[in-house]
């Protein structure tokens, strides 16, 4: 029953942030934004899956909660594309790591079950296993990089609050496997608590909210 609860509250916390995200988005019309609220409703649906995966032991379950977190990571890479960055290819990441996120999805689901183990080469499953610590480092990359501009103002702590829970939801996976739940638990309230209080300040001071990613985005 407190997983129920845990996964409920987690997953109305998310599509808060995604209601943030589009509202930000109808404001500025900024494709960065967009893809954010895409993010965290996929996030809803990776956390429903992954509770079902592991409480009710569903393979469909497991595969749609790989594969939606893989599709979360092609659209950070998205993000990145959008934001300017040259080695990101717009027209071409994203499509590329969709492909390799149902590939990977499919080979982690028999991988983790036991069904393949001996037929899948040591290479892909060492592909596999580096998934949750390269997105904990990347997402980590991302948001301080082009999220956080640094000011002390609401914007700041609405950013900073994205960061940590980005960094919660790319390495969930593996600081769970590592036995680190409470740091996850940590990081979510953290990281919400940061999105609230920037949000009230926000508020309070009656700015239009509009991200620094947002100005920073090629249009």
């Amino acid at each position: 029953m407190d997983a129920t609860w845990l996964m409920l509250v987690t997953a109305f916390l998310r599509l808060l942030l995604a209601g943030i995200c589009y509202r930000s988005y109808r404001r500025s019309k900024s494709q960065v934004s967009l893809t954010f609220t895409v993010i965290f409703l996929l996030s809803v649906v990776t956390g429903a899956a992954r509770f079902f995966a592991v409480y009710l032991g569903s393979t469909l379950a497991y595969f749609l909660y790989v594969f939606t977190l893989l599709v979360i990571a092609a659209l950070v890479f998205h993000i990145l594309a959008l934001l300017g960055e040259r080695w990101v290819k717009k027209t071409h990441a994203v499509g590329i790591l969709f492909i390799l996120s149902f590939v990977l999805a499919f080979v982690r689901t028999f991988v983790d079950g036991g069904v393949v183990n001996e037929a899948v080469p040591t290479v892909a499953r060492l592909l596999v296993q580096l998934i949750p610590p390269f997105s904990f480092v990347f997402a980590s990359f991302a948001f301080w990089k082009y999220g956080t501009g640094l000011n002390p103002d609401g914007r700041f702590f609405i950013e900073f609050g994205f960061l940590l829970l980005a960094v919660s939801l790319f390495s969930g996976y593996w600081l769970a496997q590592w036995g680190w739940l409470s740091l996850i638990i940590l990081l979510n309230a953290i990281g919400t608590m940061c999105v609230a209080v920037g949000w009230l300040m926000c508020v309070y001071d009656k700015k239009n909210v509009k991200f620094h990613w947002d100005e920073r985005a090629i249009k």
